[in-house]
């Protein structure tokens, strides 16, 4: 990846990154792309970085001159922070349509720095360094990959893991200690391991889920997510046909909350069911594991 936010504007003008013309960079850009291109041509070769993809006259004119100019660009890099999962969401679909503006549909999109913002100044900026180090925070992370496992988005890398003030995951002064951040990668790892992503239909835009099945096995990741806390908790019901599990099944709940760092709450065998009832409050997080029982 070459570069990080050439596009960033401190608040009074001045640009941290990149202290040339957006013409210079594009220059840059060229030069050092074709130059990596040339010796290592195996290697993918992209960026900039933008610090997101909603389009201006700099990020047209990059990907223009990508176009035109035949600029290595094997994947186009950008950053969204925001208070909704939904406004990380449509940045990848914002993405998708500056590139297919300027005919390079074909590139890869990577969503490389994304967390809870309210605001970067004042208060707003308070809140947002207490969620990252809260269950709120791990249900933010949890709804975000949810919600991009389902959208035409290549990568996406979270911002930040390392010991410092952005780090959700990990105590700073002591990073082998886990925050509850840490705990939907973990989450989202067991998916991972099974493989094959499975359709999510649901009603109710609060409720983030992922599914992926194979065989006789089968997990789901969900969480309540909302900014409003006037309601604290919901029911949930599943539909567990379009898993495909027939006859018992063994079926066990590991929960994220306050007080539960994502430990097993619920432990059962479900006996031809094709519907599973779930209480669930504000922020939590929860790995539904499914599986045939072969007795």
């Amino acid at each position: 990846e070459i570069w990080n936010e050439p596009d960033c504007k401190n608040a009074d003008g001045s640009n941290p990154c990149w202290q040339g013309t957006e013409e210079q960079f594009i220059e840059f850009y060229s030069v050092a792309a074709k130059y990596l291109k040339k010796r290592f041509p195996n290697i993918k070769i992209g960026g900039p970085a933008f610090m997101s993809p909603w389009r201006s006259d700099f990020q047209r004119n990059f990907l223009m001159a990508v176009k035109n100019n035949g600029i290595p660009l094997d994947f186009y890099s950008f950053h969204r922070y925001d208070n909704t999962p939904d406004g990380i969401y449509e940045t990848v679909y914002e993405a998708k349509a500056s590139l297919k503006e300027a005919g390079l549909e074909n590139v890869e999109t990577v969503l490389n720095e994304w967390n809870y913002v309210k605001g970067w100044m004042g208060e707003d900026w308070k809140e947002s360094l207490n969620v990252w180090k809260g269950l709120k925070g791990a249900s933010f992370i949890t709804a975000t990959m949810c919600e991009c496992q389902y959208s035409p988005l290549d990568m996406l890398m979270f911002y930040d893991a390392r010991p410092c003030s952005m780090c959700s995951l990990f105590e700073t002064d002591r990073p082998w200690v886990a925050l509850k951040g840490y705990y939907p990668f973990k989450m989202f790892s067991e998916l991972y391991k099974i493989g094959e992503a499975v359709e999510i239909i649901k009603n109710d835009k609060s409720i983030y889920a992922a599914a992926a099945k194979k065989n006789n096995s089968a997990k789901i990741m969900l969480t309540f997510f909302e900014n409003s806390i006037e309601e604290q908790n919901k029911e949930v019901i599943l539909d567990l046909k379009s898993l495909g599990l027939s006859g018992d099944i063994n079926y066990k709940c590991c929960l994220l909350d306050e007080n539960s760092d994502c430990v097993t709450v619920k432990q059962m065998v479900l006996g031809k069911a094709e519907k599973l009832k779930l209480n669930i409050s504000l922020y939590s997080c929860c790995l539904l594991s499914f599986e045939k029982n072969r007795i």
